[in-house]
């Protein structure tokens, strides 16, 4: 693996000028449900891990697990939430643990819920179908499913009047962009992306190792050239 400064400094900046909201989770197989909603989200597998999205976030002060809780009917869409399929498919079949990792700009006032659902719990979420008739021997899968709600907790921005929500035009914010991405971890704790990070760290500790003696080695001897050349002077005085 080839490594650059750039990116490590890319890295950090990543973390330090925005939000990052986490979520880890188990891919342990469970029945498999056919879900007609499903086929309109957007997907995250190996090969597409990475989504770029804007969400309009809940009024200020709603409480962000209610977000999105009282639409009726329960299968209509809700602007203030993302759902998503987590495609771990053959390619990631020999990984168990899972990181779904949610960022948005700091410039942006809001708070985020991340869940991740089973195919069953999505089909009991959206009152699709009873549950109470499917049989042991339905197909298995490891496919997840993420819910991103997210709800505005900063300073209003001004938005066009409207004659129709008063409320609505005192607290309304512009849509939050987010970077979702979906990595494996590697021994069940570490995402690919901080392994670079990791690497420049070791190697920067075990230079300073091997450096740090040199460098006393090369001030002892200044100092002890200065001490000589002290000594001298003080002689000719």
């Amino acid at each position: 693996m080839r490594l650059s400064l750039p990116l490590v400094f890319l890295s950090i900046a990543h973390y330090v000028l925005g939000n990052t909201e986490i979520v880890n989770f188990h891919a342990s197989e469970v029945n498999d449900v056919n879900i007609s909603l499903a086929k309109d989200w957007p997907i995250l597998n190996p090969n597409h891990n990475e989504l770029e999205w804007d969400i309009f976030p809940a009024l200020l002060g709603t409480p962000v697990n209610q977000v999105c809780e009282t639409k009726e009917p329960k299968n209509a869409t809700c602007s203030h939430e993302l759902w998503i399929v987590l495609d771990l498919v053959e390619a990631w079949k020999a990984y168990s643990k899972f990181t779904l990792r949610l960022s948005w700009p700091a410039s942006f006032s809001a708070d985020f819920s991340l869940d991740i659902y089973d195919p069953e719990k999505v089909v009991t979420h959206f009152g699709l179908e009873d549950l109470t008739t499917y049989i042991s021997s339905r197909p298995k899968t490891r496919r997840k499913y993420g819910r991103i709600r997210v709800v505005n907790t900063g300073v209003p921005t001004p938005a066009p009047p409207s004659h129709h929500n008063p409320i609505h035009d005192r607290l309304a914010s512009p849509p939050v962009p987010i970077i979702l991405i979906l990595e494996p971890l590697y021994f069940g704790v570490l995402p690919p992306t901080v392994i670079p990070v990791l690497l420049y760290l070791v190697l920067a500790i075990v230079i300073g190792a091997l450096l740090v003696p040199i460098f006393n080695g090369y001030l002892e001897d200044v100092a002890v050239q200065v001490k000589k050349e002290l000594n001298e002077s003080a002689k000719h005085d």
